[in-house]
């Protein structure tokens, strides 16, 4: 590897199926990645990341003989999608930025689907779908070419939609995906986001936010209940 090449960092935690991939940015080239099911991919084969982010971060840099400090860039997986694997991520990266001060990128969950059935051989509209709790999930349709290269463009962007019309949308289409979708959706096409197609996205758009910036992305507007007042207790 060129000792001077830049190296970006891709985590999505977003889902039951976790990524992590090392990636040169001028060539494209994935040096090593590892996920839940396959394990570490690379020059040493190795466990899946259940010890944490950073132990495996750091076991998976050290497979390719580098260091924290060579990491010019972090992108993360933002959701929407399983908000206790995005906080984690998140902070990851915050306090790598931290530590490093390198560049940051916060990269859609659904983007990085479509990318991924794109990569699957996918063409025409795509409709994703992911889980969002009480009987609801998120949904975004992308259009894609016959360039298995190219970014798929969002055609009607992400929104909050219920089970039954999820239920509709599963039945009269047949390029409906997601994640984790088998129990609710069982005809959906199960499909999950891969740390390489998110720093893949990532690069492209160039769009780095500063550390306090990145947060899950989460539709709903944030509902406070207030606490009833109760009634003092004779001392």
């Amino acid at each position: 590897r060129d000792m001077c090449a830049e190296i970006l960092l891709a985590v999505d935690f977003s889902t039951s199926f976790r990524s992590i991939a090392i990636m040169e940015t001028e060539t494209r080239r994935v040096l090593a990645r590892v996920d839940t099911e396959t394990g570490l991919t690379g020059p040493v084969p190795g466990a899946v990341p259940s010890e944490g982010i950073c132990a495996c971060v750091d076991r998976l840099l050290d497979q390719i003989h580098l260091d924290n400090s060579q990491v010019d860039t972090l992108a993360v997986g933002v959701g929407p999608g399983s908000y206790t694997g995005i906080r984690a991520a998140i902070a990851f990266a915050q306090g790598w930025n931290l530590a490093t001060g390198l560049k940051l990128a916060a990269v859609s969950t659904a983007d990085a689907l479509a990318l991924r059935a794109l990569r699957l051989g996918w063409q025409g509209e795509i409709e994703i779908l992911i889980d969002a709790q009480r009987n609801e999930f998120y949904h975004a349709v992308y259009q894609t070419g016959t360039d298995a290269e190219s970014i798929p463009e969002q055609v009607k962007p992400l929104c909050i939609i219920s089970q039954a019309e999820a239920q509709e949308r599963v039945k009269n289409s047949a390029q409906v995906d997601g994640p984790d979708l088998g129990r609710l959706l069982p005809e959906a096409k199960p499909l999950y986001p891969q740390a390489e197609d998110l720093a893949v996205l990532a690069l492209e758009r160039k769009n780095f936010i500063e550390p306090e910036d990145m947060a899950p992305i989460y539709l709903r507007p944030v509902q406070f209940v207030k606490v009833k007042n109760t009634r003092a207790l004779p001392l």
